[in-house]
């Protein structure tokens, strides 16, 4: 199975590990001027945005998440309750407030995109 390739851009990794049932993951976090760059070559599911982000804003991310990268998920994490939702454009993500479970919102839009495609969800059968 394929894993599910997350970006982590921001100044904090995740806060918790990603449910295991869901299968392998690959999770890159890395500093905002890296992952620029990586963007154009990591082939990523989904970028998550840890805001606030020093001398960034969501417009300038999500303006060039578009450019290079239009078919991958965003979810911009706000762990200081900040970002307005007129800030993120209609079907590009959701962003995620304090309290919020990062990787229920990421496997949402992990499962969404896969039943866009007309992929099965990769989640596990239940006994």
């Amino acid at each position: 199975m394929e894993p599910n390739r997350v970006l982590w851009i921001g100044g904090s990794p995740p806060p918790q590990e990603p449910p295991r049932s869901r299968g392998p993951w690959r999770i890159d976090c890395l500093p905002p001027r890296v992952a620029r760059d990586r963007l154009r070559t990591g082939g990523y599911d989904v970028v998550v945005l840890e805001f606030p982000m020093p001398g960034w804003n969501p417009k300038i991310w999500l303006e060039a998440l578009a450019a290079e990268t239009p078919r991958t998920a965003v979810v911009l994490r706000d762990s200081a309750g900040t970002l307005a939702a007129a800030s993120l454009p209609a079907g590009a993500g959701r962003i995620l407030r304090p309290g919020d479970d990062v990787w229920t919102g990421i496997l949402e839009l992990l499962d969404a995109d896969r039943a866009g495609a007309g992929l099965p969800r990769r989640t596990p059968p239940r006994h």
